[in-house]
C-alpha cells in the first residue's frame, strides 16, 4: 500500500497571508520524504522551490485561469459572505478552496507514484501545528497507514452538531475541517464529482459560492456513507487523530 499527498499554492487570490509565510510553511511539507504532487504557479516555483528536485516530489504548473470555477465567475452576483475576515474570504479564495477535490482527482487519474491512497493536505497546514516533530511524525504515519484499507473519504469533523443549514450559503460551517482529507481512488473520484456538481448547482441556483467545507457538508447530507469521519480541531489533532 502506498500513499500520495496532494497540495497546491495559488497566489494573489486574497490579501490574507504573505507569500513568504506560505513559502515557509510549504517548504516543511515539501521536505517530507513522502510521495507528493504539488500544483503551483511556474514563477512561484522558480523563485522559491526550484531546489526541491527529489524523486518524491512532482510539481505541476498551473494558473488561476485553469480552475474550472472561473468559467462561472460572471454568474456570481450575490456573493456577500458573513465573515469577519473579508480580506481573506474573497470569491477567488472560494474558487481555490473548492478546487481541492479537483486537484486530488487529477492526481488520482495520473497516479504517478502508483498509489493506493491519496491525501489532500493544505500547503500551509503547518501553521495550525507549530511543531516540526509532531508535523513530521503525524504526516509520516498518515502516509504509511492510508485509510486503513477502508473505502471512503477520511475527513476531520470539527462540529458535528452544526445545525444552521439554512445559513450555509452565507456563513461558514465548521462541521468539517478543510485542511486534510483522503481515501481510496474510487471514493475520491466520486467525492470530486459530487463537489463539482454541487458548486455549479450553487452558482446557478443561488448566484454565489462559499467555503469548501460548506459544500462538503451538503454532499455529506446527501451521501453520508461516503465519509469516514474523525473528531479534530484546528490544532495538531487534525493530523494526530487521523490514525
Amino acid at each position: 500500500m502506498t500513499t500520495t499527498f496532494v497540495s497546491a499554492l495559488l497566489t494573489n487570490v486574497n490579501g490574507y497571508r504573505s507569500i513568504e509565510k506560505y513559502v515557509e510553511y510549504g517548504k516543511k511539507l515539501i521536505a517530507l520524504p513522502i510521495n507528493k504532487v504539488i500544483f503551483i504557479e511556474r514563477a512561484v516555483h522558480a523563485e522559491h522551490f526550484s531546489e526541491f528536485t527529489d524523486a518524491n516530489t512532482t510539481f505541476v504548473f498551473i494558473e488561476k485561469s485553469d480552475l474550472y470555477l472561473y468559467k462561472y465567475a460572471d454568474q456570481i452576483t450575490d456573493f456577500c459572505p458573513n465573515t469577519d475576515n473579508p480580506e481573506k474570504d474573497t470569491f477567488e479564495y472560494m474558487f481555490v478552496q473548492c478546487n481541492k477535490t479537483e486537484w486530488v482527482k487529477d492526481v488520482v487519474k495520473r497516479n504517478l507514484y502508483r498509489s493506493d491512497y491519496f491525501v489532500w493536505i493544505d500547503f500551509g497546514i503547518w501553521h495550525v501545528i507549530q511543531d516540526d516533530q509532531v508535523f513530521t511524525e503525524s504526516c509520516m504515519k498518515i502516509a504509511s497507514l492510508g485509510s486503513f484499507g477502508s473505502l471512503g473519504v477520511r475527513i476531520a469533523c470539527g462540529n458535528p452538531k452544526f445545525e444552521h443549514f439554512s445559513e450555509m450559503y452565507k456563513t461558514i460551517s465548521w462541521f468539517f475541517l478543510g485542511g486534510i482529507f483522503g481515501g481510496d481512488r474510487e471514493s475520491l473520484l466520486k467525492f470530486a464529482d459530487l463537489v463539482k456538481n454541487k458548486c455549479i448547482e450553487t452558482i446557478r441556483e443561488h448566484r454565489t459560492l462559499m467555503w469548501e467545507i460548506n459544500v462538503w457538508q451538503m454532499v455529506y447530507r446527501e451521501d453520508p456513507a461516503l465519509f469516514l469521519c474523525y473528531g479534530a480541531n484546528h490544532d495538531a489533532s487534525i493530523l494526530q487523530n487521523w490514525c
